[in-house]
């Protein structure tokens, strides 16, 4: 039996998910009339997409997603080639493998490989929309202070937590985002929002680098030779995960095999320098650098949360499990590495806490009520 090659498998997981081809879109948009307001957009549009056309790994793949990726990929390389560590195992640099986005139902991604150089990055895609609308609604919750010339964020949560009672829709956003997980298991169900202008930089800190740690946890797999002896199964939920256990039964491409523990640990350690060097190289310093990481944690134990929520368990219980070490559990790992050298990146990272934890209690209330509602 043939074996699929990273595209191929790519595109099969692609075409499982339901996604349609660049052509079928095309045919079904060229049936449209569109309204004479609209003007050449659509002919601006697609001249847009050709250019990226001919980069784009499977027929299937979202062009907007592949070129935010390709920019992420492009910025950690840069970092990457100049890194100096004394860690044996990162003799020579690997080539950023072949990398793209399907129905996963979860803020994540998977690296899966042969061990032959032939490696995918299998990104959820939702992934982007659960960092933009969390980073949005934990900026919009910071107090602004303003200053002579420019605006300044109060990390006080005293002063945070009056803000998010008087400032009442930071919390329905909050909730829109969380059963929009719950019922469609995809941030992409929950509704788009523009926080304050001030605020949005922050949350833009915040997004782009949950984004570039999520990237750069993978590719450290990659880098510290996680990958070279087996072929790491891709793990999702929902739909996509009978697709791949369909492709796994027709193909036996997917094999199982467990991650331990010390894995992950390690490729979070090797991301979080990744992340701090990449953003740090964009003009931030390091206690904002670290907020991406930390935050990605965070959003991590909110999904265990809602998974605890749905199978009727204790929502605040960290959920540990043969592959991967609990949210919880692997952000403290994460604070250890940074809190002798990066002190403030903590008290940064414990105001965030502090709003996400009392965002998460005040949803528990709201899930509560509206389950109980739903009874009567």
């Amino acid at each position: 039996m043939n074996r699929k090659n990273s595209r191929e498998l790519l595109a099969e997981l692609q075409r499982r998910a339901g996604y349609v081809s660049r052509e079928e879109q095309e045919a079904v948009l060229g049936s449209i009339k569109f309204p004479s307001e609209f003007g050449n957009a659509m002919e601006v549009y697609n001249q847009g997409i050709k250019g990226v056309e001919e980069k784009l790994p499977t027929k299937y793949q979202d062009p907007g997603e592949y070129v935010l990726l390709e920019h992420i990929f492009e910025d950690i390389r840069s970092f990457v080639k100049n890194l100096k560590t004394d860690d044996k195992r990162i003799k020579e640099l690997p080539d950023i493998p072949t990398f793209g986005t399907v129905k996963m139902g979860s803020f994540s991604a998977q690296i899966s490989g042969s061990g032959e150089g032939d490696y995918l990055i299998l990104f959820a895609n939702g992934m982007f929309g659960f960092a933009n609308l969390l980073s949005k609604v934990i900026g919009d919750s910071f107090v602004l202070i303003k200053e002579e010339n420019f605006y300044s964020f109060s990390t006080d949560f005293d002063q945070i937590k009056i803000r998010l009672e008087e400032k009442k829709e930071i919390q329905r956003h909050f909730n829109d985002l969380m059963m929009g997980y719950m019922i469609r298991e995809n941030a992409h169900a929950a509704r788009q929002y523009f926080p304050s202008r001030q605020l949005s930089a922050i949350a833009s800190i915040i997004r782009e680098g949950m984004e570039i740690f999520v990237a750069a946890h993978e590719y450290a797999h990659l880098i510290l030779g996680h990958l070279s002896s087996d072929t790491r199964r891709i793990r999702v939920t929902g739909e996509g995960e009978k697709n791949l256990r369909e492709s796994q039964e027709e193909d036996d491409e997917i094999k199982e095999s467990i991650y331990n523990w010390k894995d992950e640990v390690e490729a979070d350690s090797l991301a979080v320098i990744i992340t701090m060097g990449v953003m740090t190289q964009k003009g931030y310093d390091r206690a904002l650098s670290f907020m991406g990481p930390g935050t990605a944690m965070l959003g991590m134990e909110l999904l265990e949360g809602l998974e605890n929520l749905k199978e009727g368990r204790d929502p605040q219980t960290p959920r540990n499990s043969k592959t991967h070490p609990s949210g919880n559990l692997r952000k403290q790992v994460m604070y250890e590495i940074v809190k002798t050298d990066v002190p403030e990146a903590l008290n940064l990272m414990e105001s965030i806490e502090k709003i996400v934890q009392y965002l998460w209690m005040n949803y528990l209330e709201f899930y509560k009520n509206m389950e109980e509602a739903t009874k009567k």
